[in-house]
């Protein structure tokens, strides 16, 4: 009896690894026809075998092979962020974010903290003194009353930058009203479990108008959550000049995605720094921000996306800016994309094991005039997908799949990553890339020569990642119109 359990758990284990192999197989002739490099197929073979337990030693071999071929490119300093004066929070000069009410309530200690949240009246300001907060619980709701415009309920650091907020919980405050702005504070997420602290923020329903605006936000899984809640949606609102990163990879099983917008319409995420969003549990893919759920007429721009800054490689998928992300059951009107005519323009993105911009479903998407380094390029996926892909300069390729539609691609600089090494080629186009000074050294590149005047919509006004202001009918490919940049060495 027992010989026969052994003999039959043996041919199981015999199929279960034969079964990798050949999906090893299948799957490296798959991704090597689609044009990426060699090491490049080892490294997304072996990530799309390391979510299971069962092919998880084979992703580790095919990772050693991709590493032996691989020429390695990676942040090999410490980040500093003040080498980007153009982007995340400004504590010396903290940005304009409209009216704010001359009624104040000063709270100094963490009962008083929330006790005014819970409480605030519309024409209110909540002002927190410096210092540290630890405040415990599932959620922390604000108040039930219902601000306006003229109105609004700000919630903010008496000095931008001097107050941490320490939070174990597992979605933060719970934002359910509109005209909400939020300021200057530093969260920081100390959960044991990393299956917790899910969100700092969490936007949902009549949260309309929200502001979130000059922030840090350290080892949330989802910093900022918003979707809907029955049957309403928390539209209109905006994310600017904030800081997301993580002190080490997150194990767990749920999404890692710094900024995570669902269902709501008109939302602008713009000027923020996201870095090392890894994600070693689960399935092992994580994405800087994305917009899904059927939103509409979303902004992203003028962000800097670092998947990873620091000097180690790791298994799955870092994706940097998404339409769709993984994909949503749930979408708004019962509508087939993920998102419609959403706008991704002007970001820096680099160190990311996958793409940098990832379509998943977007109809209708404006790409353009971002600068990508470091990732496998720009891939537009599934039959709603339709692009409008301009101006970008990026290595890799753009990949279009599963029946997705590219409607126009013009002015875009694409430099296909060395076919047996990775090699990346942008390396003699900017001055340090690896370390994010993307100045343009290439004497012969051209930004103007084939780039498209930049798309803008009516009455729009637009800033390049650097703030210099774009014209109708300005020309330049990348994020930024001027060579040098604007990147300041790192002490």
């Amino acid at each position: 009896m027992i010989s026969k359990i052994f003999k039959r758990y043996l041919i199981f284990c015999g199929i279960v690894v034969n079964l990798a192999f050949l999906y090893s197989v299948y799957s490296f002739s798959h991704t090597l026809i689609s044009g990426q490099s060699v090491p490049g197929v080892f490294f997304k073979t072996a990530s799309k075998l390391a979510g299971h337990s069962s092919t998880r030693s084979l992703a580790d071999v095919l990772m050693k092979v991709g590493n032996t071929l691989d020429t390695p490119v990676y942040y090999w300093k410490p980040f500093d962020r003040k080498q980007w004066p153009s982007v995340g929070p400004d504590y010396d000069n903290t940005p304009v974010t409209g009216t704010e009410p001359k009624k104040r309530v000063y709270v100094a200690d963490s009962k008083s903290l929330l006790k005014a949240i819970r409480y605030a009246k519309p024409g209110t300001t909540i002002v927190v003194a410096d210092g540290e907060y630890e405040i415990q619980s599932k959620r922390f709701p604000t108040s039930n009353e219902v601000p306006s415009k003229y109105n609004p309920i700000v919630f903010k650091a008496e000095h931008p930058g001097k107050v941490k907020l320490l939070m174990t919980s597992l979605e933060g405050f719970y934002i359910n009203r509109p005209y909400w702005t939020i300021t200057g504070f530093k969260f920081i997420g100390q959960c044991s479990n990393q299956n917790s602290c899910e969100h700092a923020l969490h936007v949902v329903g009549e949260a309309q108008h929200v502001q979130i605006v000059n922030n840090e936000f350290v080892d949330f899984n989802a910093a900022i959550k918003v979707n809907k809640n029955v049957g309403v949606y928390p539209d209109d609102g905006k994310v600017l000049y904030n800081y997301f990163y993580f002190t080490k990879p997150r194990d767990t099983r749920y999404s890692v995605t710094p900024i995570n917008i669902d269902h709501a319409n008109n939302w602008l995420v713009s000027h923020n720094i996201i870095r090392n969003f890894i994600k070693t549990g689960g399935n092992k893919i994580s994405y800087g921000v994305f917009m899904k759920g059927g939103a509409n007429n979303g902004v992203i721009e003028n962000n800097l996306v670092v998947c990873n800054s620091t000097q180690h490689r790791y298994a799955g998928s870092s994706i940097g800016i998404s339409a769709g992300g993984g994909g949503m059951e749930d979408r708004r009107g019962g509508v087939t994309y993920q998102t419609n005519q959403l706008i991704i323009r002007n970001n820096i993105v680099f160190h990311c094991s996958d793409v940098g911009i990832y379509l998943n479903a977007g109809k209708d998407t404006l790409v353009n005039n971002n600068t990508l380094y470091n990732t496998t390029g720009i891939d537009v996926r599934f039959s709603d997908s339709s692009a409008m892909i301009f101006n970008n300069i990026f290595s890799g390729h753009l990949r279009i799949r599963d029946d997705a539609k590219v409607i126009a691609k013009s002015g875009n600089l694409i430099y296909p990553r060395g076919f047996f090494t990775n090699k990346e080629q942008l390396n003699s186009v900017f001055l340090s890339p690896e370390t994010g000074n993307f100045s343009i050294v290439d004497d012969k590149l051209d930004l103007t020569k084939k780039a498209l005047p930049y798309p803008m919509r009516p009455n729009d006004s637009v800033v390049d990642f650097c703030g210099d202001t774009v014209h109708s009918k300005e020309k330049f490919v990348g994020a930024f119109q001027n060579r040098a940049g604007c990147f300041y060495p790192s002490n």
